[in-house]
């Protein structure tokens, strides 16, 4: 008989999601790296900077006693980019 897989903890969780921040930093700073500017390269930044915002919004992850700065400094930066003409 299969078992039952065991939950997470709620620190677990959070770890989870701060990783997953982590991830969209990689993709916001390898973007603006490249320096192509398409529509493509656009959304994929604005999402990983919208997902940043709703994350940093998160009690948990405000609780959690990690460094925050890439992840702000991230979002500046992808909003920076996001403000620049298309190529």
């Amino acid at each position: 008989m299969p078992t039952k897989p065991q939950e997470l903890t709620e620190a677990q969780k959070t770890e989870r999601q701060i990783n997953a921040m982590g991830d969209s930093v990689y993709v916001i700073n390898k973007m603006i790296a490249e320096g192509k500017h398409t529509e493509q390269t656009h959304d994929n930044v604005d999402r990983n900077v919208r997902h940043l915002e709703l994350m940093l919004g998160k009690s948990n992850i405000q609780d959690s006693g990690s460094d925050l700065t890439s992840f702000n400094t991230a979002i500046t930066d992808g909003k920076a980019y996001i403000a620049l003409p298309l190529d």
